[in-house]
Parts: structure tokens; C-alpha cells; sequence
């Protein structure tokens, strides 16, 4: 968690979803060059060739995202894009337990993301997870 000098929170760096993807490209490269290994003929280094296809789009995917930065305490707006476009909920967002699926919307941009209590503080999540509620997109039905 990275803070800034206006007392907001920055989303972090590499996220939980993040990680995860991560980790998954990890086991999916070691899977397929496992299973090309038992092949005669397989193409030498699929698996990671495979690896590299799968991380340049993680990579790709992470550099087109925006980054909110999240209000701190008693301040009225929950997120903002570099501290001066403030963001609305969007009708995609949705409380998932302790976790939150924000679909945010700004003047000509538009994204999502998944926040856990592993992505943000939890104070900042909880008034999240709040005003995601008093939208009227809390539980999912």
C-alpha cells in the first residue's frame, strides 16, 4: 500500500487477482512443458513459450488498468484517478464476503477491479464495501 501526500491510499502495485494470475501462469508454464516433455516430437520449450505469451498479457493487461486512489478518513469521495476525477460506482459492482467487485465509471473512462482485505486497509474497504451497499448493489441476488 503506497500512501500520498494528500492522505489517500493508492491502490497497490500488484493486487491479490494479480498474484493469483501470477501464480497461475507459474503452474501453467510447468505443466505444459511437463506434458510436452513426455513427447518425442513436442516442439523443444513450449511450456515456456507458453509462460512468456501468458505473462506478456498479465504485464499488458496491468499496464492499461487506471489506478484509484481511495479517499482517507471522513473525506466525502471513496475513490478519485490521480486524486482529481472523482469515480462513481458503477451497476456492475457487487459485496462478495469481505471483498469488494467495484465497476467504477469517470468522465470517458470506465473499469473494474477486485479488492480484497489483502488489496486495501480495512477501514478504507469497509467504507468500500458501504458505499457499494448504499447504492443499492451489495449482495449478489
Amino acid at each position: 500500500m503506497s500512501s500520498t501526500g494528500s492522505g489517500a491510499i493508492a491502490e497497490p502495485s500488484w493486487s491479490l487477482a494479480d498474484r493469483l494470475a501470477l501464480a497461475s501462469i507459474v503452474a501453467c508454464t510447468a505443466s505444459v512443458e511437463a506434458t510436452a516433455a513426455r513427447y518425442p516430437d513436442a516442439p523443444a520449450g513450449l511450456g515456456i513459450a507458453t509462460g512468456i505469451l501468458l505473462a506478456a498479457w498479465l504485464l499488458r493487461a496491468r499496464s492499461r488498468r487506471t489506478r484509484l486512489q481511495f479517499a482517507a478518513e471522513r473525506d466525502g469521495a471513496p475513490a478519485s484517478i490521480d486524486g482529481r476525477i472523482a469515480v462513481r460506482v458503477g451497476t456492475g459492482s457487487r459485496v462478495l464476503g469481505r471483498s469488494v467487485v467495484l465497476h467504477w465509471k469517470a468522465p470517458q473512462r470506465s473499469g473494474r477491479h477486485w479488492y480484497t482485505p489483502a488489496d486495501l486497509p480495512q477501514p478504507v474497504l469497509r467504507r468500500l464495501r458501504a458505499r457499494v451497499r448504499r447504492t443499492g448493489r451489495g449482495e449478489p441476488r
